[in-house]
């Protein structure tokens, strides 16, 4: 599976990523960094990870990928007051065990959110229009 992060993602957090993806043995995740292009990239075999600026809600990019058909992720910006690039990277690496659960556990598309408050991951229910 592809696991693409966004630019807005640190380039560490990626190398950080794909460094622990070789320690553990097993070739189940690629981790895309500004590599390609998502439309160039399997709907169906890649998980996004995003920033969603929304004040209230789930912002109309983070849905649309999610009606494309992608696994999404997505970082609530509102969570912080200033992005922190370094917070957010230990945050992504200590959620990192939930996050791949949570992808082993569904093939459908969802929304997952997390932000800086707390261990919390909440897969948002999103109604079809």
């Amino acid at each position: 599976m592809n696991i693409y992060l966004d630019r807005q993602y640190p380039k560490n957090l990626a190398r950080a990523l794909q460094l622990l993806h070789t320690i553990s043995k097993s070739d189940r995740f690629t981790i895309i960094y500004k590599d390609k292009k998502l439309v160039d990239l399997d709907k169906n075999n890649t998980i996004v990870f995003l920033f969603d600026p929304a004040k209230n809600g789930i912002a109309p990019t983070t849905i649309k990928h999610y009606e494309a058909g992608y696994q999404v992720f997505a970082f609530m910006t509102r969570t912080a007051d200033k992005t922190n690039l370094f917070t957010l990277s230990l945050q992504v690496l200590s959620l990192w065990k939930k996050i791949i659960k949570i992808i082993e556990s569904n093939r459908d598309p969802f929304v997952c959110t997390y932000g800086y408050r707390g261990m919390n991951i909440c897969q948002v229910e999103l109604k079809e229009e």
